[in-house]
């Protein structure tokens, strides 16, 4: 092997090295909070949901990044983010339409903590069940 090979090699070795190095620079760790909640109350109070999973719609995020919603409708959800466009959230339970939307963090912050209320809507089939 002579030297005219070894060189570019180095060279294309060293560029992916670098590129690889800051594209990991740019990542950040996200922590998605927020209540998942249906409807209102005879009150007025939102009721919560239980057991809603909640996720992160995303390629690049790594699969099985999901979180459930606790008694209070509560849900903490962690996952890597490289700040290169909106956030697609997804959120499912048993007898509520399917929820997807994109959110946007504000880039003003250096928080790593978004918060966000998912509002889910009865299935209505499930919903003349429960009145029969």
């Amino acid at each position: 092997m002579g030297l005219h090979n070894f060189f570019p090699r180095m060279f294309y070795f060293s560029v992916l090295f670098i590129s690889l190095l800051l594209s990991n620079l740019s990542a950040q760790d996200i922590i998605l909070t927020g209540h998942v909640y249906t409807g209102a109350s005879s009150n007025g109070a939102l009721m919560p949901v239980e057991g809603a999973q909640v996720g992160i719609a995303m390629d690049s995020i790594p699969e099985g990044t999901i979180a459930f919603s606790d008694g209070e409708g509560y849900y903490e959800l962690p996952f890597e983010w490289n700040w290169n466009g909106p956030i697609p959230v997804s959120c499912q339970a048993d007898g509520y339409e399917f929820y997807i939307v994109e959110i946007m963090p504000n880039f003003d912050t250096n928080s790593p903590v978004l918060e966000y209320d998912i509002y889910l809507t009865p299935i209505y089939n499930d919903v003349m069940t429960i009145l029969e």
